[in-house]
């Protein structure tokens, strides 16, 4: 299927936008940052323009090095090393690790 440069030019913005939404204001759901991107822009919530949560991870893992740089780097190794202290403290109810 030919896909037309205006709508990918647009789902680009889309995913861009979203993803600095879910940067800047801790929104989780994907869903949401897609509908509050889609209004900021003036872009109908037509599915066939959203974008996929694919896309829009791809732009927030850019956005978050282009502007958390370092310290958003630091911040990650911290979590990870949290994340790792409460699973040893919490191996006898055998946790499981999901998420990125």
């Amino acid at each position: 299927m030919k896909r037309h440069p205006r709508g990918d030019n647009v789902r680009r913005a889309l995913a861009q936008e979203a993803a600095r939404i879910m940067a800047e204001h801790g929104i989780r759901d994907f869903l949401i940052a897609k509908r509050k991107a889609a209004e900021r822009l003036g872009v109908e919530d037509g599915p066939a323009l959203l974008p996929k949560n694919s896309e829009i991870e791809a732009a927030l893992a850019e956005y978050q090095r282009l502007f958390g740089g370092e310290s958003h780097l630091s911040a990650l190794q911290a979590q990870r090393h949290a994340a790792l202290a409460a699973m040893r403290y919490l191996e006898e109810f055998e946790p499981r690790l999901v998420g990125a």
